[in-house]
């Protein structure tokens, strides 16, 4: 998607979560006296890691899980059930890139998932920017069908992680990582709106809900933002 598309409507996203608040209550001491004197932003620093995850999550199809593993959060690539996919379709274009007769009528999406014993499992949609989820478009129209067997969690792309951030000691980059998703699935699973952004390499991310209808969308908003404030104070 364009940084147009969130113009058109006149969208705020003041009442989501931004990467930068996700660090506002992180312990300084977690951070070497080094890192700290460099006064990094942890924000753009974990979005780079978060990207890293989503693309490697569409090029390899598995399925990612959060560190702390509380309701088995965890981000994966779903398939959209036809009876969503017939609703969504005539809204908006969710299906857009898709080829459904190479993917076999199956078009994806990116959610974030826990369970419940009372309501079983509960996903929230995570929006990307195009060029991201161009690949994954271009996978499914290939014939690669997605599935959810193959689990990765944060140990197993250190690593990868590590070698984005060369010039910042190992220790640092693991403790903003794991704080950075820790918070993600801690505000998620309460229906707080989060979104991630990096201008240097182009990235968006962001979960929650853009509505067309203006009224709604400012109920909307102000939900949200009571979340928003809860969390920050």
């Amino acid at each position: 998607m364009r940084w147009r598309r969130y113009r058109k409507y006149n969208y705020n996203n003041s009442h989501a979560v931004t990467s930068k608040q996700l660090f506002y209550y992180m312990e300084p001491s977690r951070i070497s006296k080094k890192t700290r004197k460099r006064k990094l932003d942890y924000g753009l620093i974990f979005a780079k890691i978060f990207q890293y995850i989503v693309e490697d999550m569409i090029a390899n199809g598995y399925t990612f899980k959060f560190p702390l593993g509380q309701f088995n959060s965890r981000l994966e690539i779903v398939p959209l059930s036809d009876r969503v996919r017939n609703k969504l379709v005539k809204k908006t274009n969710i299906l857009k890139g898709f080829d459904l007769v190479a993917s076999f009528g199956v078009a994806y999406t990116i959610c974030f998932s826990y369970d419940l014993t009372t309501i079983g499992t509960v996903r929230r949609d995570l929006h990307v920017c195009d060029h991201v989820k161009q690949k994954m478009r271009d996978k499914v129209n290939y014939g690669y069908v997605y599935n959810s067997n193959e689990v990765k969690r944060l140990d197993d792309l250190l690593p990868e992680i590590y070698a984005l951030f060369p010039n910042i000691p190992e220790q640092d980059v693991l403790a903003i990582a794991k704080r950075g998703l820790n918070t993600y699935q801690y505000l998620s699973r309460r229906n707080v709106d989060i979104f991630i952004k990096s201008r240097r390499t182009k990235f968006l991310s962001f979960q929650g809900f853009y509505i067309k209808d203006r009224l709604k969308y400012y109920f909307y908003v102000k939900r949200k933002m009571q979340l928003k404030i809860r969390y920050l104070n």
